[in-house]
């Protein structure tokens, strides 16, 4: 039987109307920050070629550099753009982009755990699924577990909101317990050492089969002020619109969306210039957006 010869990799200029998006693990791709790519590739040139493979309808899918593909097109305006083209397989491609992706730190964790459910499916095991895709197996499997969060801790994972040290001791927890102890957690500020008991506490009552029910906390002294604080953010919680509702925002958002530098936010904060923030995720003030954008409006700085 013949062998299949390929090509080796080639560096091309290609028309960018021929140019289509792969199956790419990053959806969000910072409009503020692609237009500093492009400034970037305009002043000093492109560093790297995007990675592309040939495709049997004629056009080209991207397998590395859509943000550079991005900057390129849709910033700077070229018609044409410098590639490099290689043909691959979709495993060897979907692999090629997954690193990528991880490598530079462009994926946030819950979009990296979805990554390797995907490619799960092509493998009889994490081991080797992460053997193939050249990542560490303990990385893959504590990613896999974020995807245990209700969609509120996602939410906060997802926009580096709330630390990974801090979600992993949600995981073992149901979804009510989860948004029980985020409650609290936003309530006031809490050391690590107070989330970690809060939450061991929660799954050992969990792990106990017993009811979830709000009040039979209540009724526990050595836990009586944790939990009436718990219940009472609880409530509050319920009442306002959910987390994943809300466009929550922290220093580098709120710098990217109002033109300025982070340090400028901070100095703002420092000040007490800016509306106070709703939470504090590890030492990280977070806000909402739209009262962030009407101060801005109020105070002549949009």
């Amino acid at each position: 039987m013949a062998s299949t010869l390929r090509t080796e990799p080639a560096l091309r200029d290609v028309s960018a109307a021929l140019i289509r998006a792969g199956i790419n693990d990053r959806k969000v791709f910072d409009q503020t920050k692609l237009e500093e790519l492009a400034a970037s590739i305009a002043a000093t040139g492109l560093a790297q070629r995007p990675l592309v493979r040939p495709m049997p309808d004629g056009t080209y899918q991207l397998v590395q550099g859509e943000r550079r593909t991005r900057a390129m097109r849709d910033v700077l305006g070229w018609s044409v753009i410098p590639v490099v083209v290689e043909e691959l397989t979709d495993q060897e491609a979907s692999a090629k982009m997954l690193a990528e992706n991880i490598l530079r730190e462009d994926l946030d964790p819950i979009a990296e755990a979805s990554a390797y459910a995907v490619r799960l499916a092509d493998f009889p095991s994490v081991a080797e699924a992460a053997r193939s895709l050249g990542i560490p197996a303990d990385r893959m499997r504590s990613r896999l577990e974020l995807l245990k969060l209700c969609d509120e801790a996602a939410h906060l994972v997802s926009r580096r909101m709330l630390a990974l040290s801090w979600a992993s001791h949600l995981v073992p927890l149901d979804g009510n317990r989860q948004r029980l102890a985020l409650a609290a957690f936003s309530a006031g500020p809490m050391t690590l050492d107070t989330w970690r008991n809060l939450c061991s506490r929660y799954l050992a009552d969990q792990q106990q089969d017993s009811i979830f029910d709000t009040d039979s906390f209540l009724q526990v002294a050595d836990h009586r002020a944790e939990a009436e604080a718990a219940s009472e953010a609880a409530r509050a919680a319920a009442a306002a619109p959910a987390l994943e509702d809300l466009d929550l925002v922290g220093v580098a958002d709120v710098a990217a969306r109002l033109g300025v530098k982070a340090a400028t936010v901070a100095q703002w904060k420092y000040r007490g210039l800016l509306p106070a923030a709703r939470w504090s995720i590890g030492s990280q003030p977070v806000w909402i957006w739209s009262e962030v954008q009407e101060w801005a409006a109020a105070t002549g700085r949009v």
